[in-house]
């Protein structure tokens, strides 16, 4: 969609970007947060790839930005504040990256305790809902008992929602 548009005739660009959208996504979704700073947050998600740093700024100096990303604020002196145009973008892809976790052995599945804080949590809600069964059958796969019955483990009502929703096929 929106990478092919803005880069048609370049795939590894296109990949590149898709990476650190994913990266900035997962950042600011890990923080809860809607809104974010390109310092506070984007310089620290990317300072390991200096080349989505680069390919980040260099979106920033043309006309139409970050796809898929809002520019909330930049002016002089204060820190440029941006958010998903739409928070399923966000969602969608901290799904993606909790998928490829869940895959390969999700710390935030390891104990009853653990889970029922992650599908607890309102903001991760949405988010259950886009990865849904998928989520669900990897999580199963890695840790097939589960018991949400007492102690630290037990869920609210959004946790109970948010379990519908991941064990949902």
């Amino acid at each position: 969609g929106a990478l092919r548009r803005r880069f048609p005739e370049d795939e590894a660009t296109q990949e590149l970007a898709h990476k650190l959208l994913s990266r900035v996504a997962v950042a600011a979704h890990n923080k809860q947060q809607r809104e974010f700073g390109e310092d506070s947050l984007v310089a620290k998600a990317l300072a390991s790839e200096p080349s989505m740093l680069a390919l980040w700024q260099r979106l920033m100096d043309e006309a139409q930005g970050v796809p898929l990303v809002k520019t909330l604020e930049v002016g002089a002196g204060a820190e440029a504040k941006f958010q998903f145009k739409h928070l399923s973008f966000q969602e969608g892809l901290f799904a993606q990256h909790l998928l490829i976790q869940a895959d390969a052995g999700w710390e935030g599945w390891a104990t009853d305790e653990a889970a029922a804080v992650f599908i607890n949590n309102p903001f991760m809600n949405n988010t259950c809902r886009i990865a849904a069964g998928h989520l669900g059958t990897l999580l199963a796969r890695r840790r097939p008992t589960w018991d949400f019955s007492e102690g630290e483990a037990v869920l609210t009502e959004v946790g109970l929602s948010a379990l519908w929703l991941i064990c949902e096929l």
